[in-house]
């Protein structure tokens, strides 16, 4: 005899954790405040800047290609 299987199973599942992600970090996605362009230019340069810093010289740019 083969053991019965709920086909909800993996469904209900599925949507119990989603429900579960959103509930945690529900609050976290609205209490976000949404940034300005300038907001966002100046943290996109500082994150090239500590990727930069983290190269080693063999990866750096090379001066003048700017």
């Amino acid at each position: 005899m083969s053991p019965v299987r709920n086909p909800n199973a993996i469904p209900t599942l599925l949507i119990v954790v989603g429900a579960a992600l959103a509930v945690y970090h529900g609050p976290t996605v609205w209490e976000h405040e949404p940034m300005t362009d300038r907001q966002v230019e100046a943290e996109a340069r500082a994150q090239l800047e500590a990727l930069e810093e983290r190269r080693g010289p063999h990866l750096s740019t090379i001066q003048g290609e700017h």
